[in-house]
Parts: C-alpha cells; structure tokens; sequence
C-alpha cells in the first residue's frame, strides 16, 4: 500500500508520536497507493483532535506527566520520569482519561481507572528497571486506546441520535 511509518502514526499514534517521526525527517509529502495524503489518516485517529499543521509545531518538551516527578516514589512513577516515551504516554493517557471521563457516559469510569493503576503496579512490580518500562508501555498504549473508544462511542451515539 506504499505506506510509511509516518502514515501509520498519524492514523493511529499520538501527537508526540507523530512528531517524533517528524523531527526524524519522515517524508511529509508521502502519498499511499491509492493517492492518499497524511491528511487522509489523520482523519481516523480518534485520538487527535487537531490539524497537521499544529502537530508540527508542538514542542515535545512542554509534554510532561500527569504529575509531579519530584513527588515520584513508586517504581513505576520513577521509570515515567526517568523515560521521554513513558512521559508522552502517561500524558496521553490523562488527556484520553479526562475526554472519557468529560463524556459523562461512563459513571464507573474512575473506579475502572483506579483499577487498572492497580493491576498496572502488580503486572509491573516484578519487572527489572529496564523490563519495567516495556511492561507499562504495552499496558499504557491499551489503555490509552480503550480511552479513545470511549470517548468515540459516546462521540458517535450522540450523532446517531442526532440523525434519527
């Protein structure tokens, strides 16, 4: 399909994802197969909310946790900190966690959430140092996504009522 790691971060990946391939030199001017531009994908990433252009001026060093390093104590608190892509990650998940949650669909939201922090300290826990990022990196990039199809099941029953 002729299609690059770029296509497939903007359909799919976060901001600082895309901007990292960005920064990298990926080809902005890349068209699939079938002819079709970055814009195309960017369409169905149901997490971003925003132009190209934007994306290509974000800074990447003003994302930050969703809390305060300094105040970092667990394990897994201090590999977020320690790690740029684990950073990005536990930003991402707020921002996905607060449009969830903003939706107001989903009244057991923030026990499912405190859940799976919970089951995320045990699965991690008995991880090395180099072994624990790489566990909460696949168990943060699911959770993130779930948040997302959340918020685009709400997105989408409250268009589909509209239409009726």
């Amino acid at each position: 399909l002729n299609r690059t790691a770029l296509t497939y971060a903007v359909e799919n990946a976060s901001i600082p994802t895309i901007k990292l391939l960005l920064n990298a030199g990926a080809n902005v001017n890349v068209k699939d197969s079938k002819g079709n531009e970055l814009a195309y994908y960017l369409e169905k990433n149901t997490g971003v909310n925003t132009t190209f252009e934007e994306i290509a001026t974000t800074d990447l060093e003003s994302i930050s946790p969703s809390f305060n390093c300094k105040l970092a104590r667990s394990k897994q608190e201090k590999a977020i900190c320690g790690s740029k892509g684990l950073s990005i990650y536990d930003a991402e998940l707020g921002k996905a966690y607060k449009k969830a949650k903003g939706t107001n669909k989903y009244p057991y939201l923030k026990a499912l959430q405190r859940q799976w922090l919970k089951q995320l300290r045990a699965d991690c826990a008995m991880a090395n140092n180099t072994k624990v990022a790489v566990c909460m990196k696949q168990s943060y990039r699911s959770r993130i996504r779930y948040l997302q199809n959340l918020v685009s099941t709400a997105k989408n029953s409250k268009w589909h009522r509209r239409m009726q």
